[in-house]
């Protein structure tokens, strides 16, 4: 898991005068050295899952404490034959999404709710927002395989 991304403008820098529809973003994690690591299915990332907050609603800020809910998309990309081996070949991406919604489930969130929003498989629908008109279309063609899991995560934090 890369953890919460980064929308990064690739090739046209900050230029506000580029029309909107000709900037080229895409979801990043930095790594060392001011570097970006892009998150778009490639062989060399394998398996990977990230989340790209939507939103955040700051609902109350009391003494010592910040309550909060946040949309989030957490985005899942896969190779059916490393996580189901022989069997993939009968493998969906419901069974996938079903093992995601039962580690959710079963883990212990302290002061965290969550609300399970919906599932989105097209590729426009995943990366929505990103330019992801470069990906090569094997890249979500079997035996590869890819959803966004849209949630709504309710917080409370202490602020110290």
């Amino acid at each position: 898991s890369y953890g919460k991304v980064e929308k990064r403008e690739r090739g046209f820098g900050s230029n506000k005068y580029i029309e909107r529809t000709k900037r080229r973003f895409y979801p990043a994690v930095p790594l060392d050295n001011y570097k970006y690591l892009e998150l778009f299915p490639n062989s060399d990332l394998g398996n990977f899952m990230y989340m790209d907050f939507k939103r955040q609603y700051i609902k109350d800020i009391g003494s010592n404490m910040l309550k909060g809910t946040y949309e989030i998309g957490m985005v899942f990309w896969f190779d059916f034959t490393d996580i189901y081996g022989s069997d993939s070949e009968i493998k969906t991406k419901e069974n996938v999404k079903y093992e995601v919604l039962s580690a959710i489930k079963n883990y212990s969130w302290k002061n965290l709710k969550i609300k399970i929003l919906g599932f989105q498989d097209r590729v426009e629908d995943i990366y929505n927002g990103y330019f992801y008109e470069e990906l090569e279309e094997q890249s979500y063609m079997r035996p590869y395989g890819g959803f966004r899991l849209n949630i709504e995560v309710e917080t409370s934090t202490f602020c110290i």
